[in-house]
């Protein structure tokens, strides 16, 4: 198991491994050894009332609340040097100024995980005179754990061009041939999408938000997420000039030009249609679609986003 946090400001901060690891010598010691760590679940956000007239309750929770992750480090002055330093190089990871990302491996896997937290406590037991433990506790705000790295996608309508089936070439190019129960030969196709369309794969096991960009030049543009439609056609409609750009966070839950907190362009959508929720990427492969009423060749919509996990 490994352990680090990152931080804008204050860099990376490695925590160090487990003491089998250390007897096993497949880490570095870093000063720090992790001897327990506790991944808290999400509260639940209960959202019942009593059944009118009848037992039992009707209940409508839905969503989750903040997580509690917590540790106890011992700090191995051998290797890191004076115990203090290293107590110092950790506090600032706690300060409630501060909302660094937490990373971690279980053991005997390779998959990191990561949560954006806020430090709660961070007590120092001083019991004996060489590895005294530091009881580290963070707090993470959305309950989200993500993938360490963001996952990027660009869908650019006016380049998408398909080029259409091609005949009389070996069947091993495009397609093997297919016998049917009448004995009649065919060809098989692979499962194509339409221009301006991508597959989002989300390998985590919970929805995870996700930030797009649309760049100008187009008019009326639409967003398309697992068949649910986001279209600028109301007040007006919306039109993106080249070198100008629409920001949706879903997270959020703002529509901003040029990313520009004064300038919401939220009455310019069909919000009556659809809610935050169904925007959001669900686990495994999704479908997202984008166009316009008229596309730039400089128009693309970026996408990023993390795998989310429970």
């Amino acid at each position: 198991m490994t352990m680090y946090l990152t931080d804008d400001v204050l860099g990376r901060l490695d925590l160090g491994p487990t003491p089998a690891e250390i007897v096993a010598e497949t880490c570095g010691n870093t000063g720090y050894v992790v001897t327990g760590w506790q991944v808290g679940f999400p509260t639940v956000r209960e959202v019942t009332r009593p059944r009118a007239l009848g037992d039992g309750e009707i209940d409508d929770t839905r969503f989750v609340g903040a997580r509690v992750i917590s540790g106890e480090i011992t700090i191995d002055h051998r290797v890191g040097g004076d115990a203090q330093l290293l107590f110092d190089a950790l506090a600032p990871f706690l300060s409630p100024r501060r909302r660094p990302r937490l990373h971690w491996t279980v053991p005997e896997s390779t998959q990191v995980r990561s949560a954006i937290v806020r430090g709660v406590d961070m007590p120092m037991v001083v019991e004996r005179s060489k590895f005294n433990a530091i009881v580290a506790q963070w707090k993470c705000p959305s309950g989200v754990i993500e993938a360490p790295v963001i996952s990027k996608i660009v869908i650019q309508p006016s380049g998408d061009v398909e080029e259409g089936r091609h005949y009389g070439a070996p069947a091993d190019q495009f397609g093997p041939y297919y016998t049917n129960a009448s004995g009649e030969v065919g060809r098989q196709y692979p499962l194509s999408i339409p221009a301006g369309t991508r597959i989002v794969t989300n390998n985590g096991n919970s929805v995870a938000d996700w930030i797009i960009t649309i760049f100008g030049e187009v008019e009326n543009p639409t967003l398309t997420i697992n068949g649910t439609t986001m279209s600028f056609d109301q007040n007006g409609g919306e039109t993106i000039n080249a070198g100008s750009s629409i920001t949706i966070n879903s997270a959020d839950r703002t529509i901003l030009f040029n990313n520009d907190p004064t300038q919401s362009r939220y009455n310019k959508v069909n919000f009556a249609d659809w809610s935050w929720d169904d925007f959001r990427l669900q686990p495994g492969m999704n479908l997202v679609g984008y166009s316009g009423d008229v596309v730039g060749v400089t128009s693309s919509l970026h996408m990023s986003y993390r795998d989310s996990y429970l």
